[in-house]
């Protein structure tokens, strides 16, 4: 998490700059929201950037970004189609992936132990009891 350390050592003045640069941000994101303009995530830059950390847009292939506003804007429209974000997508099926390795692995030492138990049967030995 990000502190703003930087606010604690700004003067009165300073301060006063720093809310009335935020509130100018915030007013033209929200009149261009008014005016019915179609937003963008892009939008939000001017309000990313007056952080003191700062913003850069990350790369992207314009036809994949079309296509993923296309969706979000359908996804308004029609609240019975649910939008997904391509990384929130990417993070689930991460997650999907590491739940099958895990179940993999499980089925490999439980199939692992049984063929330990077939061969020592077929040598004669005496398997473990439980």
């Amino acid at each position: 998490m990000i502190r703003d350390t930087d606010v604690e050592g700004m003067t009165r003045v300073r301060l006063k700059e720093e809310v009335m640069i935020l509130r100018g941000c915030i007013r033209k994101h929200r009149d261009s929201w008014v005016r019915g303009d179609d937003k963008c995530w892009k939008d939000n830059v001017d309000l990313y950037q007056v952080l003191p950390e700062g913003f850069k847009l990350p790369p992207m292939d314009s036809t994949c970004e079309l296509a993923n506003c296309v969706k979000y804007i359908e996804s308004c429209h029609h609240p019975d189609i649910k939008y997904v974000s391509p990384q929130i997508r990417i993070e689930e099926l991460e997650a999907e992936v590491g739940r099958l390795k895990d179940s993999l692995k499980r089925e490999m030492n439980a199939r692992t132990a049984v063929e330990n138990l077939l061969d020592k049967t077929k040598k004669g030995e005496e398997p473990l009891s439980w």
